[in-house]
């Protein structure tokens, strides 16, 4: 007759889940890694004077980071790394320290969710999202820069730099939407899920 298989001992079993959550944690750690080191590049990259200014606009690329990561991640870890981003980014500009720490936070958390859940993340619908994203941090702080202190006569700035800034960060997303994509799908294809 047919003889049933032996079952593995217990500590086969054991050792085989251990491996594999080695394995999980060990994907975890590059990707997040590769995305830390990615924003400290960018960093650097936006706080050399004049290299990625276009007319006097300077775009915000940490903040095109944040929201990629954060909608092709879990909920957790992407707004732990938009919380990373807005730090940088608040190192970076002159809003008040935490600014973009919460907005980038918070906008991040709302982006992951709506276009994970209700969206499929394609490239456009993330620029999309980074538009958005740019241009309602830089609107907030427009009316707390000019509107609500009585400043006469800035609505121009509006219109010149705040949407010009929030496009150009919008178009950064493209050239960065391809390696986090990668990280994003290399990762879940070698441990067999979504880290």
């Amino acid at each position: 007759g047919l003889r049933p298989e032996p079952t593995p001992p217990a500590e086969t079993i054991n050792e085989s889940k251990g491996g594999r959550r080695m394995e999980l944690y060990r994907w975890y750690i590059l990707k997040y890694g590769a995305y830390a080191l990615m924003a400290l590049l960018l960093f650097r990259l936006q706080s050399i004077p004049g290299l990625l200014e276009i007319g006097g606009v300077r775009p915000l690329p940490l903040a095109a980071l944040a929201v990629l990561v954060a909608t092709m991640e879990r909920e957790l870890p992407g707004v732990l790394f938009c919380i990373f981003c807005g730090y940088l980014c608040d190192l970076y500009t002159v809003a008040p320290m935490g600014y973009y720490m919460f907005f980038l936070t918070v906008l991040g958390l709302i982006c992951g969710l709506v276009i994970r859940n209700y969206l499929q993340p394609s490239l456009s619908i993330l620029a999309g999202a980074v538009l958005i994203t740019a241009f309602f941090c830089r609107v907030v702080l427009f009316l707390f820069r000019y509107s609500l202190a009585g400043v006469a006569g800035a609505a121009p700035v509006l219109l010149r730099y705040d949407l010009p800034h929030a496009v150009y960060s919008a178009v950064l997303a493209v050239p960065l939407y391809y390696p986090v994509r990668a990280l994003h799908r290399m990762a879940e294809q070698r441990t067999d899920t979504r880290l």
